[in-house]
């Protein structure tokens, strides 16, 4: 049974709208186990994340509505109306928006 077979299998027997938490070790030495062969893209890719290593910290700054609106000298209703043709909004969840600091700025860059 391949890692894709079981972490599928685990899935599964999750209810839905429920949430699952796997440590990371564990999922980086599972997937060193499996994938590609030695030399290949994915062994490489792998083999920069050792267990034990902590995780690269996240560089996103997710701003609220209202956040974004300051930033770009709009009401959060203009921002709102205006999200799907913004290349910075992120969907959290089908009502939960919230707009990538770093993309308002190079968005503002450019204008």
């Amino acid at each position: 049974m391949t890692l894709h077979d079981r972490l599928r299998a685990m899935v599964e027997t999750v209810p839905v709208g429920g949430s699952v938490i796997l440590p990371r070790d564990w999922l980086v030495e599972q997937l060193a186990g499996e994938n590609g062969a030695p030399g290949s893209r994915e062994r490489d890719d792998l083999a920069r994340v050792r267990p034990g290593t902590p995780a690269p910290a996240s560089t996103d700054h997710l701003l609220t509505a209202k956040e974004a609106a300051g930033v770009l000298h709009v009401t959060p209703r203009w921002l709102y109306r205006h999200a799907g043709q913004l290349p910075f909004t992120r969907r959290l969840g089908p009502k939960t928006m919230r707009f990538d600091a770093d993309g308002v700025a190079r968005w503002l860059a450019k204008r």
